[in-house]
């Protein structure tokens, strides 16, 4: 007979742009005020990505939106970085918000994220990248004094604790 039948046409999707790396990484400490290099497998419609990613934060019971940074910022940190040549791939994203202290964060990257090649390519899953923000800085002076209204004495030590390291030269 030699006819050949069954489907003749065929299609598959690659879905729209995932993410393929975070820095810091996923699991590090962050900062109150954080930014995220986020490295894509394809540049991605910025429009899409302040609608469909966002930040999650322990007891705020919202989603906190994400910001995209442009300019100068951007384009010196991808410079002093080195990744000019990944520079379509590369968002550099933060929280639009000020972070509490000593909480944990979650970075989403959702559904429906659209490749800027192809505005109708949409991401189909989540992605979840954890973190956990840093404790608040604190520093604490103590020095020893004859009763708790009398100034410090001058010949025992003089005693500042921080909560962090911090550099000698600061």
């Amino acid at each position: 007979n030699g006819v050949l039948t069954g489907a003749n046409e065929f299609s598959f999707g690659t879905g729209g742009p995932a993410v393929l790396s975070v820095a810091p990484g996923s699991g590090a400490r962050v900062e109150e005020d954080q930014h995220f290099l986020v490295q894509l497998n394809g540049p991605a419609v910025d429009a899409t990505v302040a609608g469909q990613a966002w930040c999650e934060v322990e007891g705020i019971g919202e989603r906190v939106a994400l910001k995209i940074v442009t300019g100068k910022p951007r384009d010196e940190l991808i410079a002093a970085r080195k990744r000019e040549k990944d520079a379509e791939r590369l968002l550099l994203l933060t929280c639009a918000r000020p972070l509490p202290n000593d909480v944990k964060l979650r970075l989403v990257w959702g559904k429906g994220i659209a490749a800027r090649a192809n505005p109708k390519v949409l991401t189909s899953i989540e992605q979840h990248f954890d973190f956990r923000v840093q404790k608040a800085f604190t520093a604490e002076f103590t020095c020893e004094r004859e009763k708790a209204t009398a100034p410090c004495l001058p010949i025992r030590p003089l005693v500042v604790r921080f909560s962090e390291p911090v550099a000698r030269a600061l």
